[in-house]
């Protein structure tokens, strides 16, 4: 058996040929099966794969992911170790691809999000799905479209289904409150007078009964740790339920590896989604002081410690040390974080966005880039070395 170094795995998890099917094989449990490409719509892009456990018992919960690519790319078929994850858990996962720009704009892939969960209620149960208990994650891009759907209630009820067709949402490092200023997002989003019903904030409403968990890592220079922060604290603020925990040290693309092969140690996003989605039912958010805090996680740090990674507790830790605490006192962002709200002049807002979150959240960037091209030679002589079949099913 190979052992690859995490510098090699994340390498393999993040390439989208060969090598990311070697660490498939590796890394799969055998515990689950997979049903590749069924269609939940006309369009060649609205196929889904569905994971579940081997063993049957009792209707099992059900994980809607949505990956991310910046609605420009992407797959569900490199998203197999994160199905088989949850599934050897006990979850049943579907994960859909959805269309893309520049084949279309906002907000096809909302839609067919929302018609992905319609297939889900309308066929899981013979899959081993509990219908009442459906639970949607996504990242990136993916959970903005997550987040978008578990505010605007439109999506769910055009596709024919009940505002509480979901259990809950989990947003892991989404762009979720923040304004758009790269020329190819706002191009996917049209035109610029319809950008507010892009921008979850904008959907927030008082007393919604709507359980959001937002998972974040402090490292992320992708999209800013602040804007899981900052629409948690919306929300608590409007009556709902939210909560949002980011994990010291864990950059953007890390944090979705953590939760697709957690015996790695990088986080426990694993772990913080099993007990989200295992919560009773009865269990209310109340609102108040105290209610679904903002939480900096510490295990990732100690985690990556033990494995020699290099990442380590530094100021832009501490700073959100501070934002955090400022968050739960005050039910308010720092000034360091910019809040995005309509009161906020729009320049400040970008500058944050721009700049800001690279002041706050000093990244590792360049020497992961570093760790991962140094890694090619000896990755590719273990793919060319080792071979190992692919186990799938077809129903």
């Amino acid at each position: 058996m190979i052992r690859l170094r995490y510098p090699q795995l994340l390498f393999c998890l993040t390439s989208a040929c060969s090598p990311l099917r070697v660490a498939e094989n590796l890394l799969s449990s055998g515990q689950s099966i997979r049903s590749p490409d069924v269609a939940y719509g006309s369009d060649s892009r609205q196929r889904l794969d569905v994971y579940r456990p081997r063993a049957r018992g009792n209707p099992a919960p059900v994980v809607v992911f949505l990956y991310g690519g910046r609605w420009q790319s992407g797959s569900k078929d490199q998203y197999r170790l994160l199905g088989d994850a949850l599934a050897r858990r006990g979850v049943v996962v579907v994960v859909p691809d959805y269309r893309l720009y520049p084949e279309v704009k906002f907000p096809a892939w909302v839609e067919d999000a929302a018609q992905a969960v319609k297939w889900t209620r309308n066929n899981i149960e013979r899959l081993g799905g509990d219908t009442a208990r459906i639970w949607m994650v996504g990242h990136s891009s993916g959970a903005h479209t997550a987040v978008l759907l578990a505010l605007d209630d439109r999506y769910l009820r055009d596709a024919g289904l009940p505002a509480n067709a979901m259990r809950g949402y989990v947003s892991i490092a989404g762009p979720v409150d923040t304004v758009w200023t790269d020329a190819d997002v706002q191009a996917l989003m049209g035109p610029p007078e319809g950008w507010p019903a892009t921008y979850p904030r904008t959907h927030i409403r008082e007393e919604r009964e709507t359980n959001l968990l937002f998972l974040h890592g402090s490292q992320d220079k992708t999209v800013s740790a602040s804007n899981s922060i900052t629409l948690a604290v919306r929300i608590r603020k409007s009556g709902g339920c939210a909560r949002a925990v980011v994990y010291r040290g864990v950059g953007h693309v890390e944090i979705v590896v953590a939760f697709s092969v957690p015996q790695l140690g990088i986080a426990p996003v694993m772990s913080d989604v099993l007990d989200f989605i295992h919560q009773p039912r009865t269990k209310k958010c109340t609102n108040g002081h105290g209610c679904c805090p903002t939480h900096v996680s510490n295990q990732s740090e100690k985690s990556m410690a033990e494995q020699g990674s290099g990442y380590k507790h530094d100021s832009s830790d501490r700073k959100l040390d501070q934002s955090a605490e400022a968050a739960n006192e005050s039910g308010q962002t720092s000034d360091t974080q910019h809040s995005s709200g309509a009161g906020h002049d729009r320049e400040e807002i970008a500058k944050h966005d721009d700049a800001g979150k690279d002041r706050l959240f000093e990244g590792r960037q360049q020497h992961d880039d570093a760790e991962k091209n140094s890694e090619k030679t000896r990755l590719a002589k273990d793919v060319a070395d080792h071979h190992h079949p692919v186990d799938e099913a077809n129903d």
